[in-house]
Parts: structure tokens; C-alpha cells; sequence
């Protein structure tokens, strides 16, 4: 929830602890919290001493920063625990499926990939997405080279592989035309 003043937040914020006692529930002390996330310019450019608090929320960093025109927008970019988590399970899937065929393999990776873009593919998260597929290429490699002992496959000859089975590229699904 947004407020303007923090008299409104605190308000609301008593209001619902009792509204969910009636119910027998609570607020996770961990997870909820007041933040105060109003824009403040900054004194001189490269002075982040007086920059707003940046908060995650549903996987997602909130933070002011500057649009290509120059305005100051609020920008989500991908948690780093998410980022963290992705990496984590594409390594797993790969470690798990590398004696599969390289086709199959390519779905599944396809369809990892292209489940992380939909729900992370916002506006001003682009960097964070080829950063995933870079990595999940680099995964991909990885194990493919792991095959056997004797499977190391030089980095032209995986490019030649990327050639037949490329790998979801990064996209925007949901974009903000007033952020750009």
C-alpha cells in the first residue's frame, strides 16, 4: 500500500493488525514493513548518500533511477536472491538432464528460460535477463562438458550447437511506455 503521509500509514497499519485479529491471524514481523520510498534528488550527481531506500517485492527490487529521458522513475529489476535461485535451479536441471539428448535438453532449457522472462521480462530489467540467458549458456556448456571424460566440447563448436538449438532470448512482456 501507498500513503502519503506516515500518520496515514501508521493509521492503516494498527487498523489492520486488529481487523486480522478478528480473524485469528497476524503480520509476519519479517515481511512487513513501513518504507519510506519517496523520491529525494540527490545533491550532486554520484551522491547516493541521500538516495531513497530501495525495497524487494513479489521478486523484484524497487529503486529510483533515471530513464533514458532523463526523468526518475522507479525501476523493478530482479532480486538478487531470485537471480540466485534461477542460476541455482537451471544448474540443477542441467546437471540432472545432461546424458539427455541435446534436443531435449533444449526444451527444457527453453521452457525454464522462457518461464523466467515472462514473469520478469518488465521494463528496465533487460540487463538482469541476458544476464540469466548468458548464464544458462554458460551452464548449458558446462555440463555438456561433463558428459564423460573425454566430452569436452570447444567453445566454436557450442556456438555451432547454439546455432541449430538457440536458447529463448530475453523479452520484455510487460512494458511501460512512461518509464522509457
Amino acid at each position: 500500500m501507498v500513503f502519503q503521509t506516515i500518520g496515514d500509514a501508521s493509521r492503516v497499519w494498527k487498523a489492520l493488525e486488529s481487523r486480522m485479529e478478528r480473524f485469528g491471524l497476524q503480520l509476519h514481523a519479517e515481511k512487513t514493513r513501513l518504507v519510506d520510498f519517496r523520491f529525494k534528488r540527490p545533491q550532486r550527481e554520484g551522491w547516493h548518500n541521500n538516495m531513497p531506500t530501495k525495497f524487494d517485492f513479489l521478486g523484484f527490487t524497487h529503486v529510483w533511477a533515471k530513464s533514458r529521458k532523463g526523468k526518475w522513475v522507479v525501476l523493478q529489476r530482479t532480486a538478487k536472491d531470485r537471480v540466485a535461485r534461477t542460476l541455482s535451479k537451471l544448474d540443477d536441471c542441467c546437471r540432472l538432464m545432461r546424458h539427455d539428448s541435446i534436443r531435449e535438453q533444449h526444451r527444457r532449457l527453453c521452457a525454464m528460460l522462457k518461464g523466467h522472462f515472462r514473469y520478469y521480462g518488465i521494463t528496465g530489467n533487460i540487463r538482469q535477463l541476458g544476464n540469466i540467458h548468458h548464464q544458462a549458456e554458460r551452464c548449458w556448456h558446462k555440463w555438456l562438458c561433463r558428459r564423460s571424460r573425454k566430452s569436452y566440447i570447444p567453445w566454436n563448436n557450442f556456438r555451432s550447437i547454439l546455432e541449430l538449438f538457440p536458447l529463448h532470448r530475453p523479452t520484455i512482456f510487460h512494458s511501460y511506455t512512461n518509464t522509457s
